[in-house]
């Protein structure tokens, strides 16, 4: 079995290596200077300035604990000078939307993070593995109600002005491109709670696009195995038929931008480093 500490070890050694977390067992990479050196970056997902709010959302009394563990991983980084980047993502739903100003402050005013993100939450496999009827992806309405809160409040901060300029895009299905990039170059990969592996996120929970999983397997049994390449050519084949879900992915503009660079639409120095580090193996 894998320890979670143990693979980023691991991965750390090719790889930069990006920590997404509900922030309750961040403490696991706290336990000294080396272990939180081992990531490049850290988001943990912010949902409330309160612990009733917390738990109301999250089904859990950990709004304390996740507090002290941000503000200790920024006492850790500061104290022996460690160039991981610690973010908080606010995470924006129906039950906390109208609070979003206060809890941006909250965050800038008493975390100390590097920096702040704002983003509005799907509905894809939210509940994890069970299925879940209840939406809480915010109405058209409700994202205008959202816009309205920001402007009246004299709370302001730059991911609240990011957000209102992304609400103003219309959330059309992005171009498709030639290539998948996240999924043929191998720069991602995404462990959920249960341990399954992915290596895209709108398809986190559906299990024809899991790799492996590092709580049964070790990790060098997950990356390039027969699963990995099976997974890969699934997704590159939805990807090119203009049939996968890239409206909901998260790496579509990196598939953009690639494919324009590829193209010489963009004019980029170091060339052969940004494509090394695509890390292309097929």
């Amino acid at each position: 079995m894998a320890d979670i500490v143990q693979t980023i070890r691991y991965a750390s050694e090719f790889t930069n290596v990006f920590l997404q977390t509900n922030g309750i067992l961040l403490n696991k990479f706290l336990g000294t200077p080396e272990e939180l050196a081992l990531l490049n970056l850290v988001s943990i997902s912010v949902v409330a300035d309160n612990s009733n709010l917390h738990r109301l959302i999250m089904n859990s009394n950990s709004f304390e604990r996740v507090v002290r563990n941000i503000q200790k991983a920024i006492s850790i980084k500061e104290k022996y000078c460690l160039p991981v980047t610690i973010n908080a993502k606010i995470l924006v739903n129906k039950h906390n939307y109208t609070r979003l100003p206060d809890i941006v402050m909250f965050v800038y005013q008493n975390l100390g993070v590097d920096s702040i993100s704002v983003r509005l939450v799907q509905d894809f496999n939210f509940g994890g593995n069970e299925s879940q009827t209840i939406s809480v992806k915010l109405l058209p309405s409700e994202r205008q109600r959202l816009v309205e809160i920001i402007q009246r409040s004299q709370k302001t901060h730059p991911s609240l002005e990011m957000l209102i300029n992304s609400l103003a895009v219309e959330g059309a299905k992005p171009p498709i491109t030639n290539h998948c990039f996240n999924a043929i170059d191998g720069h991602f990969a995404c462990i959920d709670a249960w341990g399954d592996v992915y290596i895209g996120l709108p398809e986190i929970g559906d299990q024809k696009f899991c790799i492996g999983n590092i709580i049964k397997q070790e990790w060098s049994e997950i990356w390039k195995s027969e699963a990995h390449y099976k997974v890969i050519k699934l997704m590159n084949s939805l990807q090119q038929n203009g049939i996968c879900r890239n409206e909901l992915c998260r790496h579509v503009k990196a598939n953009l931008g690639a494919e324009d660079y590829i193209k010489g639409e963009i004019n980029i120095q170091n060339a052969d480093e940004i494509m090394e580090s695509f890390g292309s193996f097929l």
